[in-house]
């Protein structure tokens, strides 16, 4: 469990890589705002903000998962460890659906182990959520069957689905596409990276 930062409690599954790819705000920003440099280089896929106005009070726990999409036990295992911290939601950190992002696999690396926390959920291993609580990131994986269409017809998320913000209790979610096959680019002067700057401009 990491500290509470600004009444946000930012705990977090071990499991493979995952820690390498969020960046606070403050890094995140701070890469936009100097560097040309495709933003995989500078900004992970998910940066965090508490929204100004909100520091203090109560705590929504998240969980955070990243290259975990294998229908493996190990997998499985993990998942059972993050839904025992009972998190009122996850984010994943992209690799979401291996080998090759394809239909036929994703709601068997995905469905299988979080459908409780999926919305609308209509695959086949059981009961969805109510509301989604469930939000991913691409990874370079998802992007290889078909420009990344299973991902994006699996999931129902905010915005173009590629990247968004969202806001969940104290905290400012902005979940940002690095791959190459990204078609609004991900470099500062590209329209994602536009977005991302003008998202944290107006971000209270």
């Amino acid at each position: 469990m990491e500290p509470e930062r600004g009444g946000v409690v930012l705990d977090q599954a071990q499991h493979a890589a995952s820690s390498r790819r969020l960046r606070n705000f403050p890094r995140a920003a701070a890469g936009l705002r100097h560097s040309r440099a495709p933003c995989a280089r500078r900004v992970g896929p998910l940066a965090a903000v508490p929204p100004q106005g909100r520091r203090g009070g109560r705590s929504d726990h998240l969980r955070r998962i990243g290259d975990f999409g294998s229908d493996y036990f190990s997998t499985r295992q993990v998942s059972r460890l993050v839904k025992a911290w009972q998190p009122q939601f996850i984010i994943t950190l992209g690799d979401n659906n291996y080998p090759s992002g394809a239909a036929e696999t994703i709601d068997r690396n995905v469905g299988q182990f979080y459908h409780e926390f999926i919305f609308p959920y209509q695959g086949r291993y059981g009961a969805g959520a109510q509301s989604n609580r469930f939000f991913p990131c691409l990874g370079n994986h998802d992007w290889i069957a078909t420009n990344a269409r299973p991902y994006l017809d699996y999931f129902t998320l905010p915005g173009n689905e590629r990247y968004y913000t969202l806001t969940r209790g104290p905290v400012q979610l902005f979940c940002v596409d690095s791959d190459k096959h990204e078609p609004d680019g991900c470099t500062f002067d590209s329209p994602q990276g536009q977005w991302f700057q003008r998202q944290l401009a107006e971000s209270k």
